[in-house]
């Protein structure tokens, strides 16, 4: 008698003890489960918040590489007049990039190149009629709008392309969207000077 109810009581116990991990197994698993989804949730809205600084970061490189490209146009162009006016308009794209998804130390760095860069789009539009003086602008510019499309990126294929005459045999780089030589800083004087010195892929 008392070995059957001892025997009882035995099984009771264990069917009871494996109830109870099992519930416990199942409450591990739910908390995990949950604990999962909202890790998946962080991560999308991570990935959603880089995707949106990506596509502002984009449009700003765009709206910078269109202004740059038609200043330098028109400086091979010799047309001061419409230097000046992408010189507005490029200072204007400038204001719109934000770098605050970079790094500390990138961010900080992409702001002075923008501030720098800013400052001679706005000599070069302030300096209509004198356009060696917005040559010597771009020289400045380019080597910013190169810093900064390694930084940010560029969404057409650019040709880092050179002249070493310029600026008494000093020389200057400029970007272009084409791999023909078309000099800014000469014009029609010497419009073929110089040579692509590095292709920029997109990225």
């Amino acid at each position: 008698m008392y070995l059957f109810i001892g025997a009882s009581f035995f099984t009771y116990s264990c069917n009871n003890t494996e109830k109870k991990e099992e519930a416990k197994t199942e409450t591990s698993m739910e908390m995990n489960h949950e604990r999962m989804n909202h890790e998946e949730m962080d991560h999308s809205d991570m990935a959603t918040k880089t995707n949106a600084e990506q596509v502002a970061e984009s449009q700003a490189m765009t709206a910078i590489l269109d202004s740059y490209l038609a200043l330098k146009n028109a400086l091979v162009e010799e047309n001061d007049e419409k230097a000046a006016t992408e010189g507005s308009t490029l200072a204007t794209a400038f204001a719109s990039v934000d770098v605050s998804g970079l790094e500390a130390d990138k961010s900080k760095t992409a702001n002075e190149i923008v501030e720098s860069a800013t400052e001679h789009a706005k000599h070069i539009s302030e300096n209509k009629g004198n356009i060696v003086h917005q040559r010597e602008h771009l020289a400045l510019l380019s080597k910013d709008v190169k810093d900064l499309v390694e930084m940010l990126g560029t969404d057409r294929t650019l040709y880092a392309e050179f002249c070493p005459m310029y600026d008494n045999n000093k020389g200057a780089m400029w970007l272009s969207a084409s791999s023909d030589i078309k000099n800014p800083y000469f014009g029609s004087k010497m419009l073929t000077c110089g040579s692509v010195k590095e292709e920029i892929a997109v990225k």
